[in-house]
Formats: structure tokens, C-alpha cells, sequence
């Protein structure tokens, strides 16, 4: 027997197509507009409630991303896109009065936003040897500086804040030579030492098989579930053969839940961990 799809299936199926698309692209307010579009049709769709909630972070309603990933979890109690964004977002609400601006207007400070993102692209560490003469507030922004085979933690004037734990300075030394960029902020301070979050900022197109924090890695300190936002990098979605073919694979447990879309996972364990940083990119 063959079935034909319905004209409002296919309609949905475009708006859908396009919904990833604007995602792809940065263009949130429309993805809300599209995804909003879809779920007056399909309301409870959490492939489209988890991209909304996405699209709504990004444009800093946390509130509504709240709601829309709330009622992911209501439909779906074991969706774990959704339930790492309500923990993610819940831990940017608690840490309001810690993420402020700095007094000092010459240096930039970074809103709340920039601690919400995903694994393996970001990290929080505590820096050795902190500067007991500086007290930056959460939020400011820093540098990091290879020294030798260890990487010092900079503020914007050049001051020391300390260094990032060894193991991971060698990893991000490697990296960082390969092509990839890193920055991060203050989060806060722990038994009197700073701490750090470290984001991947920019990724070679030749290290895209290579994950900057892999989750399950110890770096001698601590690793968090609320990191940083991240601009979308067009070369991880490369990766994929096209947004066309991926709407075709059949649908597997290994696939992008977000972007509505399932794909075949290779043998390969690189281009699995690949996959996963795709779904986190568009997903979280």
C-alpha cells in the first residue's frame, strides 16, 4: 500500500525544512515566527517546541524559552534537549546578580547569555595561582596566552588572573596551533582561587573531528553543565551532506530531535562525537 502525503504534511514538512535553515542561519526571529507557525498546527511537536525555545534564548526571552522547553518535558518527560536548556536557563536566573557589568566601563562585560550553550565546546576550570591583586567581577571577559606548554588566563588591560590546569593548557596548546580560537569569562571564585569558563570561539575547519572539552574528561578540576554560548560554526554543519538528504534518512534513535531531522551515525567514533556537538550547537 503507498501513502501520499497530505497537502498540510508536506506544508509542515517545509516549514519545518525552513525552520532549520534559519536556525542554520542566525536568523532567530524568524525561526520563532516559522516554529510558532508549525506548532499552531502541531502543538505539541517538540522537535519545533525545543528549536523555538533555541530561537527565544538567542534572542534573550529567557521566560518564554522556559515555557517552551517546560512543555517539551510535559510531552516528552525523557527529552534531554529540553532538560538540559530549563537547567541551564534556571542556573543563568539563580546567577542574575553574580553575571552584572563591570565597574570599569573600558572592559567589556558579558550578559548571561554567554554561560548558556553546550558540551564539549566549553568548560569551567579554577585558575591556579590566581592574582590575589585583582578581583574580577563574574562576567568579565578574558584572554588566553600561551606561555611555554601552559596557557595564562588574561583580563582585557593585560593582567594576570592566573593559569589554566596543566592538562588541559597541553590539549589547548595542540588546538589553538592547529587553528582554533578560545576566550571565556569570569564565573566566580572558589576557596579564594578564581574560576573560569573556557569556550571554544572558533574552529578550524581541519579540527572539526576534534572536540575542544570532551564531557567525560577530567581536567584536574571542575567541569560544569552550564556552559557558555557559542557562535554557530557553518563548518560543523558541513559535516552533513545536505539539509535535503538529511530529511530524508529514516528516523533512528540516533538523530538531531531539535532540527526535526535523524541521521545515521557512522562507525567512526570522531564523527560521532561530531554529531553530538552538531546537535548541541542548534540544539542547546
Amino acid at each position: 500500500m503507498v501513502f501520499r502525503e497530505t497537502d498540510e504534511s508536506r506544508i509542515i514538512k517545509e516549514k519545518t525544512r525552513v525552520a532549520v535553515s534559519l536556525a542554520m542561519e542566525g536568523n532567530w526571529s524568524e525561526a520563532v515566527a516559522i516554529n510558532r507557525e508549525i506548532l499552531n498546527s502541531l502543538p505539541d511537536n517538540v522537535e519545533s517546541l525545543n528549536r523555538l525555545g533555541k530561537a527565544l534564548i538567542e534572542l534573550n526571552q529567557f521566560d518564554e524559552a522556559l515555557e517552551a522547553f517546560t512543555k517539551v518535558l510535559s510531552i516528552n518527560p525523557g527529552n534531554t534537549i529540553a532538560a538540559k536548556n530549563i537547567n541551564r536557563l534556571n542556573w543563568a536566573n539563580a546567577n542574575k546578580s553574580d553575571i552584572t557589568p563591570s565597574t570599569n566601563t573600558s572592559v567589556r562585560s558579558l550578559s548571561a547569555k554567554f554561560f548558556i550553550g553546550q558540551s564539549g565546546k566549553s568548560v569551567e576550570v579554577t585558575l591556579s595561582e590566581s592574582s590575589v591583586n585583582c578581583d574580577p567581577s563574574p562576567g568579565t571577559p578574558i584572554t588566553l596566552a600561551i606561555e611555554g606548554n601552559t596557557i595564562v588566563a588574561l583580563d582585557q588591560s593585560n593582567n594576570r588572573l592566573g593559569y589554566v590546569p596543566s592538562k588541559l593548557s597541553r590539549r589547548l596548546i595542540c588546538l589553538m596551533d592547529g587553528g582554533n580560537k578560545y576566550d571565556g569569562a569570569i564565573s566566580g571564585r572558589s576557596e579564594g582561587a578564581l574560576r573560569a569558563i573556557l569556550r571554544e570561539c572558533y574552529q578550524d575547519p581541519n579540527q572539526r573531528s576534534k572536540i575542544s572539552f570532551p564531557p567525560t574528561a577530567s581536567w584536574d578540576l571542575i567541569s560544569i553543565e552550564e556552559p557558555v554560548q557559542i557562535e554557530q560554526d557553518s563548518e560543523i554543519i558541513n559535516h552533513l551532506q545536505n539539509v535535503d538528504e538529511v530529511f530524508e534518512t529514516g528516523q533512528d534513535s540516533n538523530q538531531l530531535v531539535l532540527v526535526g531531522a535523524s541521521i545515521q551515525l557512522e562507525d567512526n567514533p570522531d564523527d560521532n562525537l561530531l554529531i553530538e556537538d552538531l546537535e548541541e550547537e542548534i540544539a542547546n
